[in-house]
């Protein structure tokens, strides 16, 4: 299963199996490259997510919206920190 509206950004994470995805439907997902499996999804955007940044230590993954609200992510939780 995948996103309701179009993805917006695609970032990959250094190990090569991994990305995550960023969607106008306000979402985001963390898959498994190599099963091609959702591990996480996560709303919490009340406008549609038009960009994202993985942070270099990959633990943390920034959204902002089209209502210019921004949130970061932790991937191992999924939960938003800010």
């Amino acid at each position: 299963e995948g996103h309701g509206e179009r993805i917006n950004e695609v970032k990959f994470l250094h190990n090569g199996s991994h990305f995550l995805t960023a969607s106008y439907d306000k979402s985001w997902a963390l898959w498994d490259g190599k099963r091609f499996v959702k591990i996480i999804s996560q709303k919490g955007h009340e406008k549609e997510i038009h960009t994202a940044s993985l942070h270099q230590d990959q633990g943390l993954f920034f959204t902002g919206d089209l209502g210019g609200f921004g949130m970061v992510w932790d991937l191992r939780t999924g939960k938003g920190v800010y």
